[in-house]
């Protein structure tokens, strides 16, 4: 059981305690939210170190670095709550998409009831987050680090099997329709949040090119407008895994998720910079993302924008960013368009349909040429080749 980020309960027969490092430890405790879907597993690379010793560690130095639990053969300690980032991984990804565990190594301790706690924990973890087994990864997953050192020379897939055969969650859907008679659409759906990359910085690329850039996705689209000069990768609001690129624009209208699991869709009316609320966001949000046009706002339809994008009334290629607050489920759609077999969609009609999927906060990504849905290793929208270069992606994990 888990109440406000911390672990509760018995886990097995080792002893929690549960010993955060303090807030004042900027650090080590950046106290930046997150929403894991993974979980990493490290050797705390010492043989003269108990779980204590090592979380005292974490607790005390001045160096990036922190994980949530270390666990040996008779504590786990917990550092760090769930829903704040630790330095861990090696990786940005990592560190904002996980949660770490330390196993002790020290040589006075029984390695195997040190693994047998670590196997507890992390099922604990798995129930109570909704974490599947295939989430569960070794540091190397993310920095290319040997690291769990000893369990990767043991073999990994045979620490995999203490944890036990565990049912696969099928967490998405794919499906194609056909829309209104003229034009096929692409719906993907998924409980789990999107995410807003750039693949190489100052680089535009070919959908396939950036999801090749990243571990484990399922799904992508093109996401953000951009100018055809080749480097410019976004307009408007960009804010992405803590980090801010961009601030927000009264040209385009911003999409938010935000940690605590609300989206919201906001217009900003000049170009001032609004510091607060910008903090507010690297804080507080998963993504901030500038987009053309709003279609749904709190299950209400809505012409937020319209006016500003001539083709809103026109009949085009269509990528749309949903969710329904009611369900909880992320929506990514991508309209086929200006062929002879598919029209295309207006703004009306993208309503529509974002009503008939039940939707209720949507907005309108870049179109056109750009608009394309990749799935599982191929193109599965147009002529199935996505030719134009972008700048940023949606993907899925």
């Amino acid at each position: 059981m888990i109440s406000d980020g911390l672990i509760c309960g018995k886990l097995g027969s080792a002893t929690l305690v549960v010993d955060l490092i303090p807030t004042s430890n900027r650090t080590s405790r950046p106290q930046i939210k997150i929403n894991p879907t993974f979980i990493t597993i490290h050797n705390t690379g010492n043989s003269n170190a108990n779980a204590r010793q090592n979380s005292e560690y974490a607790n005390n130095t001045k160096n990036f670095i922190s994980w949530h639990f270390t666990v040996d053969d008779k504590y786990v300690y917990q550092i760090l709550p769930l829903n704040e980032m630790g330095y861990h991984a090696g990786t940005t990804e990592g560190n904002t998409r996980s949660i770490g565990i330390e196993i002790c190594e020290h040589t006075s301790q029984d390695w195997d009831k040190a693994k047998a706690n670590a196997v507890v924990l992390i099922k604990q973890l798995m129930s109570d987050l909704n974490i599947p087994i295939q989430n569960v990864v070794p540091h190397q997953h993310w920095s290319g680090k040997y690291c769990p050192h000893k369990i990767l020379d043991e073999g990994w897939d045979k620490f995999i099997a203490l944890i036990g055969p565990m049912p696969m969650i099928e967490d998405y859907k794919y499906e194609k329709i056909r829309f209104k008679n003229h034009t096929d659409v692409h719906i993907f759906k998924t409980k789990k949040l999107p995410r807003i990359v750039l693949g190489e910085r100052w680089k535009q690329e070919t959908l396939p090119e950036i999801v090749a850039q990243y571990k484990d996705v399922i799904c992508a689209t093109n996401c953000g407008m951009f100018a055809y000069d080749k480097i410019t990768e976004h307009y408007g609001l960009l804010i992405t895994d803590a980090l801010y690129y961009q601030n927000s624009s009264p040209n385009f209208v911003d999409f938010i998720a935000w940690k605590n699991g609300t989206v919201s869709i906001e217009a900003v009316r000049n170009y001032n910079v609004d510091t607060q609320r910008l903090v507010n966001m690297q804080n507080n949000a998963e993504f901030g993302i500038g987009t053309s046009y709003a279609l749904m706002i709190n299950g209400q339809p809505s012409t937020l924008n319209w006016e500003k994008f001539s083709h809103a009334k026109n009949h085009a290629n269509r990528t749309i960013i949903g969710y329904d607050k009611l369900t909880k489920t992320w929506y990514s759609i991508v309209a086929d368009g200006r062929t002879s077999w598919d029209l295309g969609l207006t703004a009306k009609e993208q309503v529509e349909l974002c009503q008939q999927l039940g939707i209720t906060d949507a907005c309108n990504l870049d179109g056109g040429g750009s608009s394309d849905m990749w799935l599982k290793g191929k193109i599965v929208t147009g002529n199935y080749v996505a030719e134009r270069k972008i700048g940023t992606a949606l993907i899925f994990k």
